[in-house]
């Protein structure tokens, strides 16, 4: 399924887990525009405009 998208959405809170930066990850390894929240730890991989989007959380 994820290699037929077109665009990956991650949608975090900033009490998760690792697994929503290492699915930011795996979305940039198959060259997918990725759009997510803006939290801790999506910032480290995303740079916004960039290299994808991040959205304002609950937006």
């Amino acid at each position: 399924l994820a290699q037929k998208a077109r665009v990956s959405v991650v949608p975090l809170h900033d009490n998760q887990t690792a697994a929503g930066q290492v699915t930011i990850v795996e979305a940039m390894t198959m060259s997918r525009p990725v759009v997510a929240t803006r939290c801790i730890g999506s910032e480290d991989y995303i740079k916004h405009g960039e290299t994808g989007l991040l959205v304002e959380p609950y937006s």
